[in-house]
């Protein structure tokens, strides 16, 4: 209690606004004196920030097809994911996932990602953009009008009526094409197959406008799951599916369980064989690497929580069509998961230390040997002020034996003030003060021993003075 009440003793919020004071004028001054080069590490620094840009976007753009489609539904599972982050994502519809790709791929378009059925385009020609794996699997569904058709007639049967194949731009299109040219048929050389929106088309189905429609889309796209429980409008069986598969690689067989859609409706009466593609999450090759994160962590959530009828919770995303370049993020994902921090700090923070753990590594190697040349650097112009003045000090000092008149040895007094001056005039870091104090007290040896020179020579003048008066005088006698 004595303590706390002594002079000396300085209570802690000003001991602490003493050392920030301290702390401040000691960077000010170092900055100050080496501005150039403070410049210089300034504009560095801001370069390697915008090299690095950790921070993502606050908007991004994917496109989701056409209406009606499970790739829209998936958009608004993307967009409420991303907007924990901070992040809007705008959903674009398009006659087609062909010309979501168009759009990714042209550098004009906001659009930087798109979902790509593998087999609908060629991979060759998609430049600047990368996979960040496949995140579902859509069926190529052929729903037809009628009695039904056996398994040995299959596509041959339907080839023969009037189809709706899908927009020209559509991926529903495009396979459907090459699964027709399988049989022998091309698909724009006929009029009774006709090109448009699939909306349009299943209308036209239940009023008996056409006779089939072919449509690529997840099972729990709105108008696959209107058209299942449609009257009188049956799902094309493809019995011999290992056929297509040994022509068409990218294709997978599924299999619809009799009474799996509707066990009170007995939906379906059997097993329905189906042949698949994939659907991949194709982004720009430059998109930020935290919005890919996230892309990847929105597909996980939702194979997790959403239900994938042909898949287990949690088996998307994967890395399923080969075709395509995976990115950089996508592997680190599937080889090692999240980044590992991701679970503590925010996921740009995550991510950046990620993307730069050597750099981090290498500067917590240098870390110690940097502090201690920080600390030593914020009082250097206190420590050199006091060297140099030091030094000036010693010169004068060896001026004092060398002093032949009172004159002389009067201006290095004064030169030995204005030292003294000048050391006061300038900031000094607290860890400096015994040696301005050393200093000082030198200084007043100095003073001492040249104004005990300053006696001796007016000593000597007196003297001088007397005598020539005494010799004055006697010659005057």
């Amino acid at each position: 209690f004595e303590m706390k009440r002594h002079p000396l003793v300085r209570s802690l919020a000003l001991e602490i606004r003493l050392n920030l004071y301290e702390e401040l004028r000691a960077w000010y001054e170092l900055l100050t004196a080496n501005w150039f080069y403070a410049g210089l590490l300034l504009v560095a620094t801001v370069v390697i920030l915008v090299q690095v840009n950790p921070m993502p976007p606050t908007e991004i753009f994917l496109g989701t097809g056409q209406k009606g489609s499970s790739y829209r539904n998936i958009g608004k599972e993307f967009a409420s994911y991303f907007s924990h982050y901070g992040i809007t994502l705008q959903s674009v519809d398009s006659r087609g996932l062909s010309e979501d790709l168009n759009r990714v791929i042209a550098p004009e378009s906001p659009v930087s990602a798109g979902f790509y059925v593998a087999g609908s385009a060629d991979p060759s020609t998609m430049k600047g953009i990368v996979s960040l794996g496949s995140i579902q699997f859509s069926p190529i569904w052929i729903f037809y009008r009628g009695p039904e058709i056996n398994s040995e007639e299959g596509l041959s049967r339907i080839l023969k009526s009037r189809v709706a194949v899908g927009n020209a731009s559509s991926s529903s299109n495009a396979i459907f094409s090459k699964m027709a040219l399988l049989h022998g048929v091309d698909i724009n050389q006929f009029p009774e197959f006709l090109h448009m929106p699939h909306v349009e088309a299943a209308e036209n189905l239940r009023q008996g406008k056409i006779d089939a429609m072919a449509i690529v889309d997840s099972i729990d796209s709105p108008l696959i799951q209107s058209l299942l429980h449609a009257p009188g409008i049956h799902v094309l069986d493809f019995v011999h599916a290992e056929a297509y598969q040994k022509q068409l690689p990218f294709l997978h067989e599924l299999v619809i369980p009799a009474r799996s859609i509707s066990l009170e409706k007995g939906e379906p009466r059997r097993a329905i064989h189906l042949l698949s593609t994939t659907v991949t999450l194709l982004v720009e090759a430059d998109t930020h690497p935290v919005v890919q994160w996230i892309y990847l962590k929105a597909a996980r959530h939702i194979s997790n929580t959403r239900g994938q009828f042909f898949s287990d919770p949690g088996y998307f995303p994967v890395y399923l069509d080969h075709s395509l370049p995976l990115s950089k993020v996508a592997k680190r994902y599937y080889q090692t998961g999240l980044p590992p921090l991701s679970n503590f700090v925010p996921l740009w923070v995550a991510d950046l230390i990620d993307r730069a753990w050597f750099y981090v590594l290498a500067g917590f190697t240098l870390f110690i040997p940097a502090v201690r040349m920080l600390v030593a650097s914020r009082t250097y112009y206190s420590n050199q002020i006091i060297e140099n003045a030091f030094m000036q000090l010693k010169l004068i000092d060896q001026r004092i034996a060398g002093l032949l008149d009172e004159r002389a040895a009067r201006e290095l007094l004064v030169e030995i003030d204005k030292l003294l001056s000048d050391v006061e005039a300038c900031w000094i870091a607290s860890n400096s003060i015994k040696d301005v104090f050393a200093l000082k007290a030198r200084i007043d040896s100095i003073r001492d021993d040249i104004s005990a020179k300053i006696d001796l020579f007016v000593q000597a003048q007196i003297r001088n003075t007397e005598i020539s008066d005494e010799v004055v005088a006697s010659l005057q006698s």
